[in-house]
């Protein structure tokens, strides 16, 4: 069923600094999703990477509106080489139900 036609995504914080993560450690953080819609919406998140990173949620079904959804973006540090940047790019899909 159908009760809106708006889907809508809000995704705080924008932007994620792990900062200087010791090497061998896995970095976390949390990523909050909202649904700035007006129907029940599916999620889905696809990355581009360097090695180590993952979101432990990349497909998700049934946000209902104003609803919010909590993940986890990790980063494992053991795969990292030390003295370099490392970058990724997430981007969301939202669709109403």
């Amino acid at each position: 069923m159908n009760n809106g036609s708006s889907a809508g995504l809000s995704v705080s914080p924008t932007f994620l600094e792990f900062g200087n993560a010791t090497i061998g450690q896995l970095a976390e953080q949390q990523i909050t999703i909202t649904n700035t819609g007006n129907c029940t919406e599916n999620l889905a998140a696809t990355y581009t990477m360097t090695p180590g990173f993952s979101v432990n949620v990349l497909n998700y079904t049934g946000l209902k509106p104003t609803g919010t959804l909590a993940i986890t973006a990790s980063f494992d540090t053991s795969k990292l080489t030390p003295g370099s940047d490392y970058t990724f790019e997430l981007d969301w899909t939202v669709t109403c139900i």
